[in-house]
């Protein structure tokens, strides 16, 4: 099924000391893009989610509130 004209926001946990870091994230926005749809928004890519916990915490609520307000208010 076709996606034509829905939006997306995709993020990722990873561990950067991979080769592949976030991949399913990449491999999900080509596969957004190739079926019609469209990323709205820079994807988050979370490094080691457990360790500083806090500035992850952060990071999340900073980029749920940007997409919030960019996206879904009306």
């Amino acid at each position: 099924k076709q996606l034509i004209g829905k939006e997306f926001a995709l993020f990722g946990l990873g561990n950067s000391t991979y080769d592949k870091f976030c991949g399913a994230v990449e491999y999900m926005q080509d596969f957004v893009k190739n079926v019609g749809g469209e990323v709205v928004n820079q994807p988050l890519k979370i490094d080691n989610y457990y360790q500083d916990n806090e500035l992850k915490i952060k990071e999340v609520g900073d980029w749920a509130s940007k997409l919030w307000n960019n996206y879904f208010i009306f």
